[in-house]
């Protein structure tokens, strides 16, 4: 597969992120906005922060920052080699992205936001689902509790995630994006958007210790367990079975918590669900393609064997139309031969003397001698149908 080179050069590259969103420059240089951000971070070339964009549409005042002074270590230059297949991806997600225009500007709404209320208020038929499997306290791995498909936290972060769930399955139904899918037991959501669905994943981190074993489990190792795992208190939101389109899938609390995420959620729902759909349609596109490429191929290879058959089926003919005159030229000899031995006989037998029983005897061959060349006459019985059979 054929590599193409793009050379980003430390000034240009400067101005252009301060010029346009990440995301948007990103789809240009056929990158990741992620990638493109350590390529600046490798450069020294300083990048807008959080809300820079959003600030400016509102026409609220920012800042640009300087570019550092290079030295001896900076990197003024940095060589990206893109293929085919990161071409159509970046011009995809491109796409993806103007096209959710109208979904991210409602997002960022203020009166859109997603909130959390302090007290759980006429709760989801969902959430009522949720509230009372806690009540059954069923465990899974790492002792956390396993509220149903979507939800999985300790004890001490139950009511909060419940919160979170509560607000997010609500403002999933308020935009038409929520889909519900019954199990045996426990229903799950499932985000719906473009037509696409997955399911997203509430649960509590999990921290891994190393224990130190006692005296009595170091004599008997069989009682030892290596390591014990801790719920954090921190949340993480994830779309379940991501893989398309370097979009951001999963939300861990840190300096923004879960909460100020779901709008970004959504959002990123949105890209994910309709890169999906794209990736969706052009496979099927291609498969048409190929189908119809291989329909055709058969056609021609049929097309092929006809004119092959034909073509032998006329050399047989042919062979066959020469076969028949050379036989019956061979015939004409032979009858011609027949012709001159009867008249040589005859004339040998008129010439000499025979009783009458002889004389009876050669009448009857001579007879039979003329019909038999009569019928082995090739001329007599030449016909031209025979040369034309089935043209």
């Amino acid at each position: 597969m054929e590599l193409r080179e793009i050379i980003l050069k430390r000034e240009d590259l400067y101005q252009e992120v301060w010029t346009e969103p990440m995301t948007t420059l990103a789809s240009k240089y056929h990158i990741s906005d992620v990638g493109l951000k350590k390529i600046c971070r490798k450069m020294d070339i300083p990048t807008p922060s959080l809300g820079y964009w959003a600030k400016k549409r509102a026409g609220k005042k920012v800042s640009k920052k300087p570019l550092p002074q290079q030295n001896q270590n900076t990197r003024l230059e940095y060589h990206h080699n893109v293929s085919p297949i990161d071409v159509k991806e970046a011009t995809m997600k491109d796409r993806v992205l103007k096209e959710v225009e109208s979904i991210i500007e409602f997002e960022k709404q203020e009166k859109n936001k997603i909130t959390i209320p302090e007290r759980l208020n006429r709760p989801h038929t969902l959430t009522q689902m949720l509230i009372s499997e806690s009540k059954f306290n069923r465990t899974c791995t790492y002792n956390l509790i396993e509220l149903n498909k979507n939800v999985s936290v300790g004890r001490n972060s139950l009511q909060r995630a419940i919160k979170v769930f509560d607000a997010l399955v609500k403002a999933l139904e308020a935009r038409d994006y929520l889909e519900i899918k019954k199990g045996n037991q426990l229903s799950t959501a499932y985000v719906k958007i473009f037509g696409e669905e997955y399911k997203f994943i509430l649960r509590e981190k999990i921290k891994r210790v190393e224990n130190t074993p006692t005296k009595e489990e170091i004599k008997r190792p069989y009682l030892y367990n290596q390591w014990s795992y801790l719920h954090t208190g921190l949340l993480t939101l994830k779309i379940d079975g991501y893989s398309f389109g370097g979009f951001k899938h999963e939300w861990i609390d840190n300096k923004k918590m879960i909460e100020e995420c779901l709008n970004e959620f959504i959002i990123e729902s949105a890209k994910i669900a309709l890169f999906k759909k794209k990736e969706h349609e052009e496979y099927r596109r291609q498969r048409e393609k190929q189908e119809e490429e291989d329909r055709l191929w058969e056609i021609a290879i049929e097309e092929k064997r006809k004119i092959e058959e034909a073509r032998i089926q006329k050399e047989l003919k042919q062979k066959a139309k020469i076969d028949l005159l050379l036989q019956q030229v061979k015939n004409f000899r032979q009858n011609q031969e027949l012709q001159h031995f009867i008249t040589a006989i005859q004339e040998i037998f008129l010439k000499s003397e025979h009783d009458v029983v002889e004389e009876q005897k050669f009448k009857v061959w001579l007879k039979w001698a003329k019909q038999i060349t009569k019928n082995l006459n090739p001329i007599k019985n030449f016909n031209l149908d025979d040369y034309f059979d089935g043209e």
